[in-house]
């Protein structure tokens, strides 16, 4: 099994961000698009390497009683710094769809719901993310492979 490390995704992330464009701009085929959009999406969740940070400390928390209490203290840290890079990313698809960059503001979003999700958002950060995601839906499959023109 391969290892990736944080600088393996983060790397990723901006390269399938820069495909995405070039992708959208070139009117690729939707499934091509989507495509790049779930591996963009997935490097961008786990880039910050809190994903895995989570898991490890959950796990530890579980094996190792004499740790727990260490362990769920990191755990919540993960979690927090989860939904810090949720924030991030969340400003960063607002700045992607301003420039018309559609496809990869999605991508980004999708990648924001992930680690609200996985992070433990509030209610509150969760209805903001609800009323946000209209604007980032996506568009009918003729409009995309169209390049947005009927």
């Amino acid at each position: 099994m391969l290892a990736f490390n944080m600088r393996d995704y983060e790397a990723a992330a901006l390269a399938y961000r820069e495909l995405i464009d070039r992708l959208e701009s070139e009117k690729a085929p939707p499934e091509t698009l989507r495509t790049s959009q779930q591996k963009c999406t997935e490097a961008l969740v786990f880039a910050g390497g809190f994903v895995d940070s989570l898991e490890v400390w959950d796990r530890m928390a579980q094996d190792h009683p004499d740790s727990k209490e260490e362990a769920l203290r990191m755990s919540a840290r993960a979690k927090r710094m989860m939904l810090q890079q949720g924030d991030e990313l969340l400003a960063l698809a607002e700045e992607d769809l301003a420039a018309g960059h559609r496809a990869k503001a999605q991508a980004t979003f999708t990648a924001t719901q992930v680690l609200y999700q996985k992070g433990g958002a509030d209610k509150a950060r969760l209805e903001m993310l609800q009323k946000k995601s209209k604007k980032f839906s996506d568009p009918p499959l003729d409009k995309l492979s169209t390049g947005g023109k009927p």
